[in-house]
C-alpha cells in the first residue's frame, strides 16, 4: 500500500492580470513591517494585554508619540521618545472618530459619539466643551465636527482655537443644511477646502471669513457611499460606493480601478485607509473559492488583492497601519522595491501530520519561494513553470513568495502532500 496523497491548488487572491503579488512590500523582515509585536519603524513595543485595533501617531517637536485603541476599549499611549505602550484611563465604547487639530502644536481629538478626549505630548484625557462627534475635520484653522444622526448639522470652533466652540460671530458656531443627498457621513479637508460626503452626494464647503460668507456647492451625485472607505490617498480622495471605487482630484469624480467593481462582495463591510503611496482596502472579496477577507493595495497604476488576517486599518503620519497579528505599515520607505505574497495556512489532512513532497509553480519574473512547516524550505523560482522537490514535514504549511525587483506575478501554485500518519490508498 502507498501513502495517501493529496494535491492542493493554492488560492492566490484576485488580480485582473492573473497574479497575486503585493508590490508594496509586506515582507516580515522589511523595514516598517513586523509580526513580532513591535512597531518596527519606531521601535515601539505594542500592548500585550489587548490587541491594537487602530494606531494614531502624534508628531510634536519632541518626536513622535503613538496612541492605540485596543480591543478592550481602552486607549494606550507611548510618549515621544518612549518604547512601551501603557494603558490610560480613557476608554471608548466603539472605535473613536478622530482628527488632528493644531494650536501651538499638534493634538489629536477623539470621540465615540458620547464623550471626547484629547491627546497631546503629555498624554490623553477627557475634554469638555467640544461637541461629541461621529466625524471631524480640521480646515480653515477650525475644528469641524458632526454626528450622523443630525444629518446636515455641523459644529465648528473659533479660528485657531480648536477647543473653543462658544458661539459668536468671529468665534465658533453651527450650520444646518438638510439635503436630498442624505445624511453627512464624513468630512474631509482636501486641497484647502472642506468636503462633505453625504450618503449619495459630494459637496464642497468654502468657509473663509464669517458664517455669512461660507459657500456650499454640490460637486457630484454619488451611488451610496461606504462611509468607512473614504480616504485621502495618492493625492486624491478615494472611496468605495455601491457601484465600485471612485476618486476625486479636486475637479472631477472618476472611476478608480473599475475592473475591481465586481470583486467586492459587500461594500458595507469594507474599510479603507490611505497615504501618498497607496489606497488600502480591507473587504470581503469574491474569489474562485468563495468570498474571502482580503487586503487590496492600490497604487497609481496597479493594484492587487491578497488574503489577510488583518482586523482593521488606520492611517496617520503618512502611513497606513494594518492591525492584525502585530502592526504592519504601508507608506514611503516600507520595503520599497520588494514584492511579497503570503498564502493562507494549509492543513492538508485536517491537522494530522503530512509530508509536502513537491510544489509546481508558474510565475513571471524571479522569486524566492518559501514554505514553512516543521521547518523552512526555500527555492529560487524563475519565469515559467517549475517543479520543486521539497520533502517538508508538518501539520500545517504556509507558502510565501518574495521578489527583489518589485515586479512580476505568481500565476499558479499547486502542492502535493502525503499523509504521514498511516493513511493508505
Amino acid at each position: 500500500m502507498s501513502a495517501r496523497t493529496k494535491r492542493l491548488q493554492l488560492s492566490l487572491g484576485v488580480s485582473p492580470r492573473g497574479g497575486a503579488l503585493c508590490s508594496f512590500g509586506f515582507e516580515e523582515k522589511a523595514d516598517g513591517i513586523t509580526r513580532t509585536g513591535r512597531l518596527a519603524d519606531a521601535g515601539i513595543v505594542l500592548p500585550q494585554d489587548s490587541a491594537p485595533v487602530a494606531v494614531y501617531p502624534l508628531r510634536v517637536p519632541a518626536g513622535t508619540g503613538y496612541a492605540f485603541w485596543c480591543e478592550n476599549g481602552y486607549m494606550y499611549f507611548v510618549p515621544p521618545g518612549g518604547s512601551f505602550a501603557s494603558q490610560t484611563d480613557v476608554s471608548f465604547s466603539r472605535r473613536p472618530a478622530w482628527m488632528s487639530a493644531y494650536g501651538e502644536e499638534e493634538s489629536l481629538v477623539f470621540s465615540d459619539g458620547s464623550k471626547v478626549a484629547v491627546l497631546t505630548a503629555e498624554g490623553i484625557a477627557y475634554k469638555g466643551g467640544i461637541p461629541t462627534f461621529d466625524f471631524a475635520a480640521y480646515s480653515y484653522e477650525r475644528l469641524w465636527v458632526g454626528k450622523r444622526a443630525e444629518e446636515g448639522k455641523l459644529y465648528y470652533s473659533a479660528p485657531r482655537e480648536c477647543y473653543d466652540f462658544v458661539i459668536g460671530r468671529v468665534r465658533g458656531g453651527t450650520m444646518e443644511f438638510p439635503d436630498e443627498g442624505g445624511a453627512v457621513v464624513a468630512l474631509v479637508a482636501y486641497e484647502n477646502d472642506l468636503y462633505l460626503f453625504r450618503e449619495r452626494r459630494l459637496q464642497r464647503l468654502r468657509a473663509r471669513g464669517v458664517q455669512d460668507e461660507f459657500e456650499l456647492v454640490d460637486i457630484a451625485t454619488l451611488a451610496p457611499v461606504a462611509e468607512g472607505t473614504i480616504a485621502e490617498a495618492l493625492g486624491k480622495l478615494v472611496w468605495l460606493g455601491a457601484d465600485g471605487l471612485h476618486s476625486f482630484d479636486g475637479s472631477t469624480v472618476r472611476d478608480f480601478f473599475p475592473e475591481y467593481a465586481a470583486c467586492i462582495a459587500d461594500a458595507a463591510q469594507a474599510t479603507a485607509a490611505g497615504c501618498a503611496e497607496a489606497y488600502v482596502l480591507l473587504a470581503p472579496v469574491r474569489t474562485g473559492t468563495g468570498v474571502k477577507k482580503m487586503l487590496g493595495v492600490f497604487g497609481d497604476e496597479e493594484a492587487v488583492f491578497f488574503r489577510t488576517q488583518a482586523r482593521s486599518l488606520s492611517s496617520g503620519g503618512g502611513k497606513v497601519f494594518v492591525c492584525g497579528d502585530g502592526v504592519r505599515t504601508v507608506g514611503k520607505g516600507d520595503a520599497e522595491g520588494v514584492s511579497f505574497w503570503e498564502g493562507e495556512e494549509l492543513f492538508p489532512f485536517g491537522g494530522g501530520r503530512a509530508l509536502l513532497r513537491e510544489a509546481v509553480v508558474t510565475a513571471e519574473g524571479e522569486f524566492l519561494l518559501r514554505v514553512r512547516g516543521d521547518g523552512v524550505r526555500t527555492a529560487r523560482v524563475h519565469g515559467g513553470t517549475q517543479r520543486l522537490l521539497l520533502n517538508l514535514p508538518g501539520r500545517s504549511f504556509v507558502f510565501s513568495a518574495c521578489g527583489e525587483r518589485g515586479e512580476g506575478s505568481v500565476k499558479r501554485i499547486s502542492a502535493l502532500f502525503a499523509d504521514a500518519e498511516g493513511g493508505e490508498t
